[in-house]
C-alpha cells in the first residue's frame, strides 16, 4: 500500500496530465498511473491514458542538479526526439519531464544483453555519428570525461554531510585522496592529455571516413555515457529487430572508448557480479559490429580483426574510469538522495573492482 506522500504525488501527476494533455474529467477518470522500478536517481511513473497511449513522467531525484546540468539533459532530449533517436518530449516542469514511452522489452540482464549485441553496437555507432551542438551554451564540443569527474570530486570535497553514520562509514572505507590522484594522474597520462601532443579539449569528433579515427577509442563521438543493460529497449517487428536507448541523464560528447568499456562493465549490474562481465569473444563481435556501423559504407571492407584488437586494447583503461565516474556519482549520492538504496557499499565495491584491474 503506498504512503501519504506517494498518494500524494500521484495525485498531482494526474492533474498535471490532465492540464498538459487538456483531458476532460471523463477521460482524466480513466488514467492508469504505475510506479516504475529499476532507477537509482528519480522517481518514475508510466501513465496510460484512456485511448492507451502511455507517457512517462519523471520526478527528477534530490539534488541531483549538483550531478546532472538539466538545462544540457533538456536539450539534448529534445534534439535526440527531434532525430528519432530519443523520446519526444511533451512537457517540462519545475522538477521533472513528460515524455514519451518507449513501447518494447526493456532488457534486464547480461545474457539479454549477449542476445541483442549486435544491434546495441550499431545503434551506439549511430549515436555516436551524431551530431548536435549545445546551442544553449554555444560551448565547443570537447570529452566530458575528465570535466565531470574533477567537477564531482569537487562537490565531494565540499559536501556537508547530512548523516553523521553514513559520514563515518565514507571516512572508514573509502579512500577518497586515491581517487582524487588517480583521476588526475590518468587525465595528465599520455593516453589523453599528452595523446598525439595536443590537449585532449582540443580533440574532433571522429570522421566516420577516416579509418584512423574510427579504429581509435579516444576520438569523441556523441556518447550515452550510462548504457546500463535496464537502459536498452529491444522493438521487434515483422522485418527485424531494432533497440533504442532511455535514459539520457548523462549523454553527451565524449571518448567513444568510454561509451563501450562502460557498457561492458554494466553486463555485470549492480551486484557487480565480475562473471557476467563480457567473455573475449562477445567484446569483439560487439566492437566488430560496432567499427562496421560506424565507419563510412566505403570503407566498410575494411574492417578487420586486426582493427577490433587494437581498438580493445584500450577499453579496460575506460572500464577502470567507469568505475571511477560511477563511485564518485555514488557518494555524491549518499549524502543527497532519498531513494533506499545503499549507496556507499556500492561506491566501495566500484573502487574495490577498480583497484582489481590494476
Amino acid at each position: 500500500m503506498m504512503n501519504r506522500e506517494e498518494d500524494e504525488l500521484i495525485l498531482e501527476i494526474k492533474q498535471l496530465v490532465e492540464r498538459v494533455f487538456s483531458l476532460q474529467n471523463k477521460l482524466s477518470s480513466d488514467l492508469q498511473i504505475q510506479r516504475q522500478t529499476g532507477g537509482n536517481t528519480n522517481r518514475l511513473y508510466k501513465v496510460t491514458l484512456s485511448d492507451h497511449t502511455n507517457i512517462l513522467v519523471r520526478i527528477n531525484g534530490l539534488e541531483t542538479e549538483r550531478l546532472i546540468d538539466r538545462k544540457k539533459e533538456l536539450h539534448h532530449m529534445i534534439e535526440l526526439g527531434k532525430r528519432g533517436v530519443g523520446s519526444r518530449v511533451y512537457a517540462v516542469f519545475q522538477n521533472g519531464f513528460i515524455y514519451e514511452y518507449v513501447e518494447g522489452k526493456c532488457l534486464q540482464n547480461a545474457q539479454d544483453a549477449t542476445l541483442y549485441c549486435k544491434e546495441i553496437a550499431h545503434k551506439l555507432a549511430e549515436w555516436h555519428k551524431l551530431k548536435i551542438q549545445d546551442h544553449y551554451t554555444n560551448s565547443q564540443i570537447s570529452p566530458s570525461l575528465f570535466t565531470c569527474l574533477r567537477k564531482w570530486v569537487e562537490l565531494v570535497k565540499n559536501m556537508e554531510w547530512k548523516d553523521e553514520k553514513v559520514m563515518r562509514k565514507f571516512e572508514k572505507e573509502i579512500d577518497f585522496q586515491r581517487i582524487c590522484n588517480d583521476v588526475e594522474e590518468i587525465a595528465n597520462s599520455a593516453s589523453f592529455g599528452m595523446k598525439k601532443g595536443h590537449d585532449s579539449s582540443q580533440q574532433q569528433l571522429a570522421d566516420p571516413t577516416n579509418l584512423d579515427q574510427v579504429i581509435d577509442p579516444f576520438t569523441i563521438g556523441f556518447c550515452h555515457n550510462d548504457l546500463v543493460i535496464l537502459n536498452i529497449i529491444a522493438r521487434e517487428d515483422a522485418i527485424d529487430t531494432k533497440v533504442q536507448f532511455i535514459d539520457c541523464e548523462y549523454c553527451g560528447y565524449n571518448y567513444r572508448g568510454f561509451d563501450i568499456g562502460n557498457h561492458f562493465n554494466e553486463y555485470c549490474g549492480f551486484q557487480m557480479d565480475e562473471s557476467l562481465f563480457p567473455s573475449q569473444q562477445i567484446q569483439e563481435t560487439f566492437v566488430y559490429e560496432y567499427l562496421k556501423s560506424f565507419v563510412d559504407t566505403a570503407h566498410t571492407h575494411a574492417i578487420t580483426q586486426h582493427h577490433v584488437k587494437q581498438f580493445l586494447k584500450s577499453i579496460p583503461l575506460f572500464c577502470k574510469l567507469s568505475h571511477l565516474f560511477w563511485s564518485l556519482w555514488a557518494i555524491v549520492q549518499s549524502n543527497v538522495s532519498n531513494l533506499e538504496f545503499d549507496f556507499l557499499s556500492y561506491a566501495k565495491g566500484r573502487l574495490e573492482w577498480y583497484k582489481r584491474m590494476e
